[in-house]
Formats: C-alpha cells, sequence, structure tokens
C-alpha cells in the first residue's frame, strides 16, 4: 500500500489448490458495503473521519 501511496484499500487474492496465495489486485476504494451491514462495523463513518481529519491537516499546512 505504501508502495502505491495509498492509505487504504481492499487486497483481493486467491488460494490456489497447493494452498498458496497468490496476490490478483488492489482496489483503492474496495467494497467494504456489505461487512458495515452484515457484522454492523462502522466503516463508513472511520472512512469520512479520516478524511476530515487529512482536510483538517492539509488546511492547516497550507500557505
Amino acid at each position: 500500500m505504501a508502495r502505491l501511496r495509498l492509505r487504504q484499500g481492499a487486497i483481493d487474492m486467491i488460494v490456489t489448490p497447493a494452498g498458496d496465495y497468490v496476490f490478483l489486485e488492489v482496489n483503492p476504494h474496495g467494497e467494504w458495503g456489505m461487512l458495515e451491514r452484515d457484522l454492523g462495523l462502522p466503516i463508513g463513518e472511520a472512512l469520512a473521519c479520516a478524511l476530515l481529519r487529512l482536510a483538517k491537516t492539509r488546511a492547516a499546512a497550507a500557505p
């Protein structure tokens, strides 16, 4: 993620019949709505808070 300069992402992988993990892709936004709904996790709220913190940090650093 750091090499791609991503703060978050969803990594897609498969497991081969031999038990090896194979990387397929990374989605910078990912699909998390079903996890939030099914598990009751506040993912959307956490992402919104992170974006607000980042915006405030950038605004404070602006000339």
